[in-house]
């Protein structure tokens, strides 16, 4: 139920987790700290169909601070993200931390051409701290999530979380609360609100003050029809960099009805809307 509110990083501290209750339902209370933090960055770059060198941003990276992702996009849709996919460091791919340089292990395509279906498009998404940058930075972070059920094939929750990072010349603060409600075995809902504040140069995204949502809702009607319908949206202001891609500035809604009617034939009906500002 965290896509806004979520947070993506490697970081050295603390952690800590608290369940009270128990059975089927209770709190849970986490907590986290960090100190020492140096700048944080987030690379979106475009593949060329190698498997690199892909050159980040930044020459110097705090070893061990990366996250590799590989993000599948709708072509023309930025911001719709079907897959994303976490990679790791010796499997996939080397990193040269002392020129900021990315090597996979295997040749990354740019589209995904489906004559059935739609073409995807994939970026590679690092984020990363900076090498050599002044130290000295803290991040605080905290959650409360009430648990209605802990059943895996039915969950249900309601959360609220915040994150400040005092970050030498960035003072970053994240806060929102996100819910999760399973319907039996006939559907899901999921609703979050996110609000950010971001004060300082080079972030990346636009300083200031903002806000994002989204209501998705998913059921079952019977075991040959399906449907979907969702809105979501970002103020322009609106900022994290540690989370899936989203486009900031940007409100979409629309729904999606699917049916088997035979053994071998899928029919997909769906409207979307998009504005982007």
């Amino acid at each position: 139920s965290q896509l806004f509110t979520a947070t993506s990083r490697q970081l050295h501290g603390f952690m800590g987790n608290y369940t009270f209750g128990s059975g089927n339902s209770g709190l849970q209370l986490t907590a986290m700290y960090a100190d020492n933090i140096r700048p944080f960055k987030r690379d979106t770059i475009v593949p060329d169909g190698t498997s690199g060198y892909y050159f980040l941003s930044e020459p110097l990276v705090l070893a061990g601070s990366e996250e590799i992702y590989i993000a599948v996009e709708e072509l023309n849709r930025p911001g719709t993200v079907v897959e994303r996919v976490a990679l790791s460091r010796g499997a996939d791919y080397r990193i040269d931390y002392d020129r900021g340089a990315i090597l996979f292990t295997q040749p990354v395509t740019i589209t995904d051409a489906n004559p059935f279906g739609r073409t995807l498009v994939r970026r590679i998404v690092a984020s990363y701290q900076v090498e050599g940058e002044e130290t000295g930075g803290e991040l605080f972070g905290g959650r409360a999530q009430y648990n209605f059920s802990y059943d895996i094939d039915s969950p249900s929750w309601i959360g609220a979380s915040v994150i400040t990072e005092d970050n030498n010349n960035t003072d970053f603060t994240l806060y929102g609360v996100d819910a999760l409600f399973s319907l039996g075995d006939y559907g899901q809902l999921i609703a979050e609100y996110a609000q950010s504040s971001l004060d300082g140069a080079n972030t990346g995204f636009n300083s200031g003050d903002g806000s994002a949502y989204r209501i998705e809702a998913r059921g079952e009607f019977t075991d040959n029809i399906s449907a979907l319908a969702y809105l979501r949206g970002a103020d322009s202001e609106f900022s994290n960099n540690a989370t899936t891609s989203f486009r900031p500035g940007q409100t979409r809604w629309g729904a999606e009805v699917s049916a088997l009617v035979g053994k071998n034939t899928l029919l997909d009906f769906s409207y979307d809307q998009e504005e982007n500002r």
